[in-house]
């Protein structure tokens, strides 16, 4: 499903009555688009474009069910020469979401409880890691193969605190080996039939499972209790329930093996996908399940029933085997949270900061990128819709120009250059113009530009910049807040405006001779003109855009930022009133005392200690 909202910006929207039918039909650019995302998804998503994922996250109460909303992608539409940010929304009552969460939720404690019993076993004494059961007994190295199995021939197993740690890892491995049934099951409804249940069956499943799955753990649990206390500790027969565990999810391999091949058969193990099938990714996700249990648990609980079955084990080559096999089991957690839930574009902008920017642009697939979009490619679309502009400037730097033959400033400008049009590239931007030192940009999103900033300041203060450079004027001169460079080399100040229709129009037309795409409006002339205001280093945006950072600053996990009211501005040629604020990086906060001695914006406070570096 694909939901998108007509405004008036994107055009006229043509409303007639179809002769056959006499139903009403629109004709536009926002049907366009609406089809467009109606087509993008997978079944049973739910895609939307940005404004609507705006309106839900202001008007959350008013919608009836709760939901999540996650970003998914920008997507382009070369007909409509445009970018859609798409986001999805899930519905937070989902059995699958369910599922999942409480699977690993019990797949933990039964690790940590497994962790327990290690370092138990560790702190042991050697004078009681000893086997106490066995005939011929087993030595110390035999025993530290054995591993878990080694339960019943040591004597100190049967210790209340030590009874208490292994009943529990029993109920946490019963209830593991139980609910990957109804987890893949669910997986199966989903990959067969592509739609979900409903709102209100959904959550009566969920209730189903919560009540049914619960009742048999605490069935499992009383019978475990009451085994262990009757036979006076851990005993043989309460090892028994655990062969039964090992039972249960041999059947449940069974039983996906079983549900993989009827949902080939069916058809199901692909979706039709613009005009071509398509791996499904539900049924990718239970094959990579079945696969984790195949390689690393069906061999463990084959194991642990031979073990079970064999009075003595002295052999040196199975043993190292039985070792091997609990090490593999015991990573299944590790195997199934990599192959399910982790996301390798995540890990990799985790790390981003780690890498080259050059290998950074090949490999990490953000989210701002539809799937057929390189970053050079998204970089020379013009955004239309109404862009967000950024204006750029260097301080002092016709004082700079003005030291000498101008050599300094000339390297100094090219470092600036060369970082304002690699950074450009991460975030779609589109280089409109330059006026000397002075960029004109243009971004799809807020979001994009507003991290272009944020990156750009914190870039220049690890520029490679000219030696020559600090203190050739009062705006070069190196400043620390503590131990902390906020100040090193140029400083650029930075204005940022989104277009809007209650701007008034925004001519948008191709140069003739450069072919670059420019903008004539009130827009433009409000961005230009704060991009003049602030001072080297700061970066002034408007209510609109500070409007929707306070709305959206979960987006901004990696790159933290913090925002100031400034005082009202007027723009008298085009009558325009405008609220500034000031965003800045959260490291380098502390610029704001520095802000407030230049007296042009006066409003907050700061205690920072500043060091200014001499040349």
């Amino acid at each position: 499903m694909g939901i998108h909202d007509a405004v008036g910006s994107e055009g006229s929207l043509i409303q007639d009555v179809h002769v056959v039918t006499g139903k009403l039909t629109y004709t536009g650019v926002s049907e366009v688009i609406a089809n467009e995302i109606g087509d993008l998804g997978s079944g049973g998503q739910i895609l939307i474009t940005k404004r609507v994922a705006e309106w839900l996250f202001e008007h959350s109460s008013q919608v009836t069910m709760t939901f999540i909303i996650d970003p998914v992608c920008a997507y382009s539409i070369p007909k409509l020469n445009t970018m859609l940010d798409v986001f999805q929304v899930v519905p937070k009552a989902l059995t699958m979401r369910f599922l999942f969460l409480t699977f690993f939720i019990y797949l933990w404690l039964f690790t940590l409880g497994r962790l327990a019993y290690y370092m138990w076993v560790l702190t042991l004494p050697k004078n009681q890691f000893v086997d106490s059961v066995n005939e011929t007994p087993l030595t110390p190295g035999e025993l530290d193969k054995l591993g878990i199995y080694i339960t019943l021939d040591i004597a100190a197993s049967t210790k209340a605190a030590v009874t208490c740690v292994l009943c529990f890892c029993d109920i946490m491995h019963f209830a593991v080996a139980f609910w990957v049934l109804p987890l893949t099951y669910e997986l199966t409804k989903i990959a067969a039939n592509s739609m979900d249940r409903g709102i209100a069956k959904e959550q009566a499943k969920i209730k189903f499972y919560m009540i049914g799955g619960h009742a048999l753990i605490a069935m499992f649990l009383v019978t475990e209790i009451v085994l262990t206390v009757i036979h006076g500790g851990y005993s043989l027969t309460t090892y028994r329930l655990v062969i039964c565990i090992y039972i249960i999810t041999i059947i449940t391999i069974a039983y996906m093996v079983a549900l993989l091949f009827i949902l080939r058969c069916k058809g199901r193990d692909v979706e039709p996908v613009d005009g071509h099938f398509e791996a499904s990714p539900v049924y990718l996700r239970l094959k990579r399940i079945l696969i984790v249990y195949a390689a690393m648990a069906f061999q463990f609980e084959v194991t642990s029933l031979y073990v079970y079955s064999s009075s003595d084990i002295h052999d040196g080559v199975l043993l190292r085997y039985i070792g091997v096999s609990q090490v593999i089991y015991n990573a299944t957690g590790l195997a199934l949270a990599l192959l399910t839930g982790c996301s390798l574009p995540c890990m990799v902008r985790s790390a981003r900061y780690l890498l080259p920017r050059d290998l950074e642009i090949e490999l990490l697939p953000t989210e701002t990128l539809s799937p057929g979009l390189s970053y050079v490619d998204g970089a020379e679309v013009a955004p239309i819709l109404n862009p967000v502009f950024v204006v750029t400037d260097i301080e002092s730097s016709s004082a700079l120009w003005a030291e000498g033959d101008g050599g300094v400033m000339q390297r100094a400008t090219q470092v600036h250059d060369d970082l304002l049009r690699r950074i450009l590239t991460l975030y779609r931007g589109y280089e409109i113009t330059t006026a000397g030192d002075s960029f004109q940009l243009a971004f799809h999103t807020i979001r994009e530009a507003v991290s272009y900033c944020l990156d750009v300041q914190m870039e220049l203060l690890a520029a490679p910049w000219p030696k020559e450079l600090y203190g050739l004027v009062p705006g070069t001169r190196k400043v620390r807040s503590g131990t902390r460079f906020i100040f090193r080399g140029l400083r650029v100040r930075m204005g940022i405006h989104d277009a809007d229709p209650t701007d008034g129009s925004l001519v948008h037309c191709r140069h003739t001779v450069t072919g670059k795409m420019t903008y004539t409006g009130a827009a433009m002339e409000i961005a230009t003109e704060i991009g003049d205001l602030g001072e080297g280093g700061q970066i002034l945006v408007t209510k609109r855009i500070a409007q929707w950072l306070d709305s959206n600053t979960w987006l901004f996990g990696h790159s933290p930022f913090v925002v100031d009211r400034l005082r009202d501005y007027a723009i008298p040629h085009i009558n325009a009133h405008l609220e500034l604020f000031q965003v800045l990086p959260e490291q380098l906060a502390k610029r704001r005392k520095l802000f407030e001695t230049s007296n042009k914006f006066s409003d907050k406070c700061s205690t920072a200690t500043l060091q200014v570096d001499s040349p």
